[in-house]
């Protein structure tokens, strides 16, 4: 449809219009194409600095983990070299803890003092769930060297909800060693990490542990599920975090992301600052809607300067356009005046020297014309066998004696059928269906002509109906079928046709049960299939069908043949599946069309 549109418009417009409009469109272009790649520059230019922002903010937030961190390692080590701790005196350390300890660090939900399995002092009244908790005493396994901090994972807590313990065992010189444990408050923690200049850079900063965990973090990209009392992931696939990177875009479905990813040297976490670069661009999308004032203006200046290259180009075009026209009513003899010495009077000495040559091609293309008509009717003589056409007549006369009517009606219909498909010398391929059609008609001429010689069984997938393929194809193929296997061997037969499709190719099969063909000749027949000619006169259906196959097509086809004595033979063409419209349909038509 847009083809045609461009076509009607390139017919009716004068050429100086046509250059206004392809001055102004140009300039347009060129104005358009500026602001896109400005857009894009701009763009471009604002996400590597977000994502150089993004790098900085979380090498921050490391530094303030670490910085919490090891404050934390300093407190319990602090803590543990206290002679309270080593008084035995547990009220006066619960005292202590809660009146002093935990104020000293503020990230801090509750801590706990355990001798053994017991706890001794907490700053929880409920301290006695934890004796019961499996994650709690669980965690504790890990410790194996005194003095040394260790971290829990993430879980569940009856006394400080979700958290992650830091514990350290603090030895006895009485018996048996401490255990101090410190709950976070992961909320005030995650803020303490949080850089404070973060405001200017939009985006999540998530938490996992070493085995890609959830720890913490913020909706959208992160979520506390009540049910399992643990965070998930959002939005994110757990699959991304398997590689080692430390930037990661992703582009799936509606999201658009940057990932900066740091992992932490003292506990192994990982921290991801996740980046919606869509949210980002929106601000200068906004800024960039105040650009189409400015495109405006420039369509109107473009309008102008369109206007005056039209002028200066189109009136000498006009002057040669006229007596072009007197050629175009096949005066011949005419020649444009050279008035100029530029580039169009150029053009008008070599438009002359052209309708010279135009005059002596006409005459060489009406000989040539003729001789291609006398080609091919001599081609169409040749693919209707004139004593198929004899022996058919005589049937439809004897029938026509014998006042069989409905035969005779049959065979006109069969036969005009025939004669009408062979008569159209079209190029273009045909589909499976139609080609099947013609030879229907053609099988059922020689059914009625050989009575009790075959029968026909056919096979067709649905889906090769539709596909396509040269003309007469099918004709000769089963027509050697009939005429070199089964009426020689004066038995009843039977002819096969099949068809298989592959999805890129399919087949087709065509099969009789007739004499067959001895090996050494079958050999040579293959052998010389890829011969422009042959001489064998019997065969010179098949050599035709496979050259143009071959010439259509070219390594796209194929061709497989077997037979066996008195059994019968088999002939398979696989073909590539092109349908009408399509783009590799027309590729392949050229060669036949041209």
């Amino acid at each position: 449809m847009i083809s045609e549109s461009l076509d009607w418009l390139n017919r009716r417009l004068k050429i100086s219009t046509k250059i206004f409009f392809i001055t102004f469109l140009l300039i347009v272009a060129l104005i358009l194409t500026s602001t896109f790649f400005f857009q894009q520059k701009a763009s471009g230019t604002l996400l590597f600095a977000q994502t150089e922002f993004a790098k900085q903010l979380i090498a921050k937030s490391d530094d303030y983990l670490q910085l919490n961190l090891r404050s934390m390692r300093s407190f319990f080590l602090s803590v543990a070299g206290d002679k309270r701790l080593q008084s035995g005196n547990y009220e006066q350390i619960q005292t202590w803890m809660n009146d002093n300890l935990i104020l000293y660090f503020p990230n801090a939900k509750n801590i706990h003092l355990l001798k053994g399995n017991i706890i001794v002092a907490s700053t929880t009244p409920n301290n006695w769930l934890l004796d019961d908790n499996l994650d709690f005493q669980e965690n504790r396994k890990d410790i194996k060297v005194p003095y040394e901090l260790y971290w829990s994972k993430p879980y569940y807590s009856p006394v400080s909800n979700y958290t992650i313990t830091a514990m350290m065992e603090i030895p006895d010189f009485s018996g048996t060693p401490y255990t101090l444990a410190l709950d976070l408050d992961f909320a005030g923690f995650y803020k303490s990490i949080f850089p404070t200049d973060s405001a200017s850079l939009q985006g999540q900063l998530l938490l996992l542990d070493r085995a890609n965990q959830p720890i913490y973090g913020t909706s959208p990209y992160m979520s506390y599920n009540v049910f399992t009392r643990k965070y998930e992931l959002n939005l994110l696939s757990p699959e991304w975090f398997d590689q080692n990177w430390g930037t990661y875009e992703t582009r799936q479905n509606s999201l658009d992301l940057l990932l900066v990813r740091k992992q932490n040297d003292l506990v192994g976490w990982q921290e991801i600052w996740v980046l919606d670069r869509k949210e980002l661009l929106t601000p200068l999308q906004k800024g960039m809607s105040s650009n189409w004032l400015l495109i405006s203006l420039s369509c109107v200046l473009a309008l102008f300067i369109s206007f005056m290259i039209s002028i200066f180009i189109g009136s000498p075009i006009k002057k040669i356009a006229r007596s072009m026209d007197e050629i175009s009513l096949g005066q011949w003899n005419t020649t444009i005046k050279e008035v100029r010495h530029d580039e169009l009077g150029i053009l008008a000495k070599h438009f002359n020297h052209m309708t010279k040559k135009i005059r002596n091609l006409i005459d060489d293309l009406q000989l040539k014309e003729a001789e291609k008509k006398e080609s091919d009717f001599r081609a169409l003589q040749s693919q209707i066998r004139p004593h198929f056409l004899y022996n058919t007549l005589n049937l439809i006369g004897a029938a026509a004696r014998k006042e069989q009517f409905d035969k005779v009606d049959a065979m006109i219909s069969s036969l005009i059928e025939t004669l009408q498909y062979s008569i159209d010398l079209s190029p273009m391929p045909l589909t499976f269906q139609e080609e099947l059609l013609s030879v229907q008609h053609y099988i059922h001429l020689m059914q009625i002509r050989y009575e009790t010689h075959f029968s026909i069984e056919m096979d067709i997938d649905p889906y090769t109906q539709s596909l396509l393929l040269p003309k007469f194809t099918l004709q000769p193929l089963t027509e050697n079928s009939i005429f070199h296997g089964i009426v020689p061997d004066n038995q009843p037969g039977v002819l096969f046709i099949g068809t298989t499709f592959h999805g890129d190719s399919w087949d087709i099969i065509i099969e009789d049960s007739g004499i067959g063909i001895e090996p050494e000749k079958l050999a040579a027949i293959i052998q010389s299939l890829d011969r422009q000619r042959t001489d064998e006169h019997e065969h010179i259906g098949l050599y035709s069908v496979h050259n143009r196959l071959k010439i259509m097509f070219g390594d796209a086809y194929h061709i497989q043949m077997a037979s066996t004595v008195r059994e019968g033979t088999r002939i398979i063409l696989t073909l590539p599946a092109l349908s009408r419209g399509s783009k590799e349909a027309d590729h392949y038509a050229d060669p036949i069309a041209g």
